[in-house]
């Protein structure tokens, strides 16, 4: 996995390092960065530095702090997340499951087996991806 990559995915796993990521974006543009070049620092949109920039703007600090999300709560919760996360890094094999390589298949039938949750196979290989491991095809 790239260095970038790692990061971005850490950043992304709280309100918080993401409320300080946007922080950081501003302050480099408050230092005389262009919202462009700090968009390709960040591996963001250029559009995206402007919303914030303009966001801060508009409401101040409170602001840039994520809103509560709509939709369904996530099936797996940050602890069963983890989990799977270590199951992962062994061949489904480990898991009495016929195969050496995870796939969206493979996946939906070890989440409903060892964690109760149905997820269907599509979600379960958007899942995969998410993580970062590789699914089978």
């Amino acid at each position: 996995m790239k260095l970038r990559d790692m990061l971005r995915r850490e950043v992304r796993r709280s309100a918080a390092s993401r409320y300080e990521h946007r922080l950081h974006g501003l302050l480099l543009m408050a230092s005389g960065l262009g919202p462009t070049q700090v968009a390709d620092l960040f591996g963001e949109d250029p559009r995206t530095l402007r919303r914030w920039a303009n966001t801060l703007e508009d409401q101040g600090l409170p602001g840039l702090r994520d809103s509560s999300r709509p939709g369904r709560p996530p099936s797996l919760d940050a602890h069963k997340r983890t989990e799977l996360r270590h199951d992962l890094d062994a061949p489904p094999s480990a898991f009495g499951l016929s195969g050496d390589t995870w796939n969206g298949k493979l996946l939906a039938s070890h989440l409903r087996e060892s964690y109760g949750t149905n997820l269907g196979v599509r979600q379960c290989q958007r899942l995969l991806r998410r993580i970062g491991t590789n699914p089978g095809r």
